[in-house]
């Protein structure tokens, strides 16, 4: 098979990262941080599954997960998106209990509407 490219996007600054065979995600982190010149508390990271859902990727787990998940599609890449922010804030919901949504391009609001269950 051949070796998924990863390329990391922080808006509309896009770079490959060539991943180590272990500890992938803390050296994701690193990379991150070092590219964009960010803390480690004024980001998180998502990926998009096959569903065009953004997904958090938060500890070695879930970034596994979005690896397979490329693999598992035969996709040429892995797209991983940096968002500014923390993700607590990303988490906050609003009192009329629909989850606040930062960083969300119209397309994407006109396809889905997220509420709190």
């Amino acid at each position: 098979m051949t070796e998924i490219k990863v390329k990391v996007i922080y808006g509309k600054d896009i770079r490959r990262w060539h991943y180590p065979t272990k500890d992938r995600y803390n050296d994701l982190l690193a990379f991150v941080e070092k590219s964009f010149k960010l803390g480690s508390n004024a980001y998180y990271l998502q990926f998009e599954d096959e569903e065009l859902d953004k997904l958090t990727i938060s500890n070695p787990t879930d970034f596994d997960d979005a690896f397979s998940c490329a693999e598992q599609e035969q996709r040429m890449s892995l797209k991983i998106f940096v968002v500014k922010g923390s993700i607590e804030n990303a988490q906050k919901v609003l009192s009329n209990g629909f989850v606040c949504v930062q960083h969300v391009k119209k397309r994407d609001l006109k396809r889905k509407l997220v509420e709190f269950c």
